[in-house]
């Protein structure tokens, strides 16, 4: 990996779990556990049938330095997935699905999702 290509600004943000007043909880983003640089590789997203109503998702694969990850897993638990990250310049929120460690680069690949 070429670090030159590491020139987007990644905001991971921590979910909080709140009550909503009738006995359940809703999530909602709460504050920012780490800005990294990484690089960005778009891919391809699905139309999805959700109750008889058509969405797409966007998916991006990123990867950031392993030593930045660790910092990130350590403040929060990643195994929950209560944790979603945003891109500079862009709206929305995307939710962690999968995160490879690769121990030869160090360098960790990760997979969101974001609902439009």
């Amino acid at each position: 990996m070429n670090p030159g290509k590491f020139r987007d600004r990644i905001t991971f943000n921590q979910f909080v779990k709140n009550a909503d007043g009738y006995g359940g909880y809703t999530f909602t983003a709460g504050g920012t556990v780490e800005t990294v640089w990484g690089y960005i590789i778009p891919e391809n997203g699905e139309l999805i049938n959700n109750n008889g109503k058509r969405s797409k998702q966007k998916v991006k694969k990123l990867i950031i330095r392993k030593k930045d990850w660790d910092l990130i897993s350590n403040t929060v638990s990643v195994d929950n997935n209560d944790i979603n990250f945003s891109i500079y310049g862009e709206s929305g929120d995307y939710r962690i699905n999968d995160a490879f460690e690769s121990t030869v680069d160090e360098y960790v690949t990760i997979t969101g999702t974001m609902q439009l």
